[in-house]
């Protein structure tokens, strides 16, 4: 498949295969199948392998309030709808336990309770 790959590019009779290399492993790793739905690198890896663009592309320094954006949208999508489910898990879990700890009695009349 590498081979095959190699030569479909031109590349030079095969002398500057070494070089080549690299990029065309790549783009078989990066390129989507029909079969697994995903690129070989998605399901190694659990996410897309990112271009070499993407790589080189100069890191815009964040400012102050870039940064207090991000971490607003971080706590008001992640961190409590997060909060939240734990809470009401842990209620649940708290009224299981009491139900099963606290049995509802049943008295008839004439029985005689300590009040």
């Amino acid at each position: 498949m590498v081979k095959g790959a190699l030569t479909k590019m031109n590349v030079a009779a095969l002398t500057e295969w070494d070089f080549h290399l690299p990029l065309v492993q790549m783009a078989l790793n990066s390129h989507r199948h029909c079969g697994l739905l995903m690129s070989p690198a998605q399901a190694m890896f659990g996410r897309e392998m990112l271009p070499p663009q993407v790589l080189l592309a100069p890191i815009v320094p964040l400012t102050t309030e870039l940064t207090l954006n991000m971490l607003h949208r971080f706590r008001d999508h992640v961190i409590w709808p997060q909060a939240a489910r734990h809470l009401s898990d842990y209620q649940a879990q708290l009224c299981r336990q009491f139900d099963s700890a606290h049995k509802v009695k049943d008295f008839t009349p004439g029985d005689r309770v300590l009040a």
